[in-house]
């Protein structure tokens, strides 16, 4: 598979993605990155010093949706691009894109996108709510993208007990982190392989 990797943050899952390309553990390759930030750190850390082509979209550069869309579908055709992964990219897909990428957009969220899911439901807002409701766990999600935030059907769940050593959303996250990315990179072999 030809990869589009959208990040809007540091990057530490296109990283994962991208080491597991590397070690010949992916067969799928990163042709393009895109950002909806300049300054976004993933840009520095990760796809610079790789060498992989990366294209800045602000979604603000855009009087609607569908412009923002266009603009997402010609790079991603400019690039060869033929599956989208979201990672860590804090906008909504346009509609535009999620016809054209049906069943090949997938994304990682930080919670049971049934419990924890949503507009406004990511990163550490997520690990503050189940924190505050007092989980027993937390999981990472990989899931199909459709037209509703975190709405789409979900591929896999990989757990994570919420220890008593475990007190702020930032120790939340940090020990949640290293699952997210074996989920997102074992979810792409099975992709592969046919699912």
């Amino acid at each position: 598979m030809n990869l589009a990797v959208f990040v809007s943050g540091g990057g530490t899952t296109l990283n994962a993605i991208a080491e597991a390309i590397e070690s010949g553990r992916l067969k799928s390759k990163i042709v393009l990155v895109i950002s909806n930030k300049a300054d976004a750190p993933a840009l520095e850390n990760y796809v610079k010093p790789r060498g992989i082509p990366f294209e800045i979209i602000p979604k603000k550069n855009f009087a609607n949706e569908e412009g923002f869309g266009k603009a997402i579908l010609e790079v991603l055709e400019k690039h060869g691009a033929d599956f989208i992964c979201l990672a860590g990219f804090l906008q909504k897909i346009p509609a535009n894109v999620i016809a054209k990428f049906k069943g090949r957009i997938i994304n990682s969220h930080p919670g049971d996108t049934k419990k924890y899911g949503g507009e406004g439901m990511y990163g550490k807002y997520v690990h503050e709510a189940v924190l505050k409701n007092k989980e027993p766990e937390t999981m990472s999600t990989v899931h199909w993208v459709n037209e509703v935030y975190d709405d789409g059907e979900i591929i896999s769940q990989m757990r994570l007990p919420i220890t008593p050593d475990i007190q702020t959303p930032e120790e939340l996250a940090a020990r949640l982190l290293p699952i997210e990315w074996e989920n997102y990179v074992s979810v792409l072999e099975r992709i592969e392989k046919g699912l």
